[in-house]
């Protein structure tokens, strides 16, 4: 190839005109495998982007979809804790209704036993009072008799 006009070492011009279509052959062979070679790299790392990339987007997917349900249960968790809380004081308000009642059911019954010992008490004073005014009177009775008996002799 060097050197112009005929090949050297005793080749015709056919045999370099051959020779050099070969090299030429050869070379773009080269050249070809080359690029395709750059292509499949460059179509490999491309590939691998978008799989890289959907990968990612179905991992924050996941994640948004983890969050959202996170954030569920932490709300009706929230509600449940709110409505036993509400469930508490409202207990505690019939408890304090229940005591409230049941102190004035033991009250009035209270008063009711000692409405009644009052009226025995009364009962006795008042059986006690009249005894002791028959008594007064059977005394007096017999003192009379007694003065009217030393009187008449």
């Amino acid at each position: 190839m060097s050197g112009g006009g005929g090949g050297s070492k005793g080749e015709s011009d056919a045999q370099f005109a051959v020779r050099k279509n070969q090299w030429r052959f050869d070379y773009e062979q080269m050249v070809n495998a080359h690029d395709f070679s750059v292509d499949q790299f460059e179509a490999q790392q491309y590939n691998q982007e978008q799989i890289r990339q959907h990968k990612n987007a179905v991992a924050q997917n996941e994640w948004k979809d983890k969050e959202t349900m996170r954030i569920f249960d932490y709300q009706n968790m929230v509600k449940a804790y709110n409505a036993s809380i509400q469930a508490y004081h409202k207990q505690l308000d019939y408890n304090a209704l229940a005591a409230e009642i049941a102190t004035n059911d033991n009250t009035r019954k209270y008063n009711e036993r000692m409405t009644e010992i009052g009226f025995k008490n009364e009962e006795l004073l008042m059986a006690q009072a009249h005894q002791g005014r028959e008594l007064t009177q059977k005394i007096q009775a017999s003192r009379a008799d007694k003065i009217y008996q030393r009187i008449s002799f």
